[in-house]
């Protein structure tokens, strides 16, 4: 091998321009969901109005193992989860502003919760009860198309009183007729998009995140997350997105 062949094997792969949407930040890098998979990202140092933010889709450049977060791209892709972080004026208090409840099996207590470490915002959803439960959690009602294809992730965990992590985490698409209606008044069956199980504990977020296509007979979908979970355990949601593809 002489000298230019040596340079040649070493020499980096041209760069990649992606997109992902972002799912965390911290002081020095986004989390980016990209390809349905997490991944950390450097960003450019921006003046504070102009740094990106939970739900934004930004353009993610790429060489080799480094990822670079150029920025949030303006006029598309946006979020339309409306309340995405339960952030809840401050309080702790029951279901939050924008969301609605429906038991699937057991009784679930909904809340708020201030767990200290929020990927997005001061607070999470947090799901509990006493005894096994099965619970949807859902979003305000998005207009749609039959055919159209939208993005959905969310960042789920739990607070397990001991023992290994069981609890499963799932997010679904639930389809109307109106925007009024609400479960389990569907127009359509309900639509697995994503499922973890056994999601990890406390501060170690899994991101839970997939594609769906409208159905035929749907004019609104409701974004709900499914909390499946044993007697004790609390499961945590945050930064639910949602954000239409073609």
């Amino acid at each position: 091998m002489n000298l230019a062949q040596s340079i040649d094997s070493v020499a980096q792969r041209p760069a990649e321009m992606l997109t992902g949407t972002v799912v965390a930040v911290s002081a020095t890098t986004l989390t980016v969901l990209i390809r349905n998979t997490s991944t950390s990202c450097a960003y450019l140092r921006v003046a504070a109005a102009q740094a990106p933010v939970v739900g934004d889709l930004v353009a993610v450049l790429r060489q080799d193992s480094t990822y670079l977060a150029l920025g949030a791209i303006a006029g598309v892709g946006g979020n339309q989860i409306a309340n995405f972080s339960f952030e809840q004026d401050g309080q702790m208090l029951g279901t939050p502003t924008s969301w609605n409840v429906a038991a699937i099996a057991g009784a679930a207590v909904v809340q708020t919760i201030a767990t200290g470490y929020a990927p997005a915002g001061t607070y999470e959803l947090g799901v509990f009860s006493a005894a096994a439960a099965d619970t949807y959690v859902y979003s305000n009602a998005i207009a749609v198309a039959v055919g159209q294809t939208w993005a959905v992730s969310a960042l789920a965990s739990a607070v397990y009183p001991s023992g290994a992590p069981t609890a499963d985490a799932a997010l679904y698409g639930l389809w109307f007729a109106n925007s009024t209606n609400l479960y389990p008044t569907t127009s359509a069956a309900d639509t697995l998009i994503a499922q973890v199980n056994d999601v990890g504990p406390d501060a170690a977020h899994s991101t839970v995140s997939g594609v769906v296509t409208v159905p035929a007979g749907a004019a609104f979908m409701r974004v709900a997350t499914r909390s499946i979970s044993g007697a004790g355990i609390t499961m945590l949601w945050d930064a639910v997105i949602a954000r239409r593809l073609t």
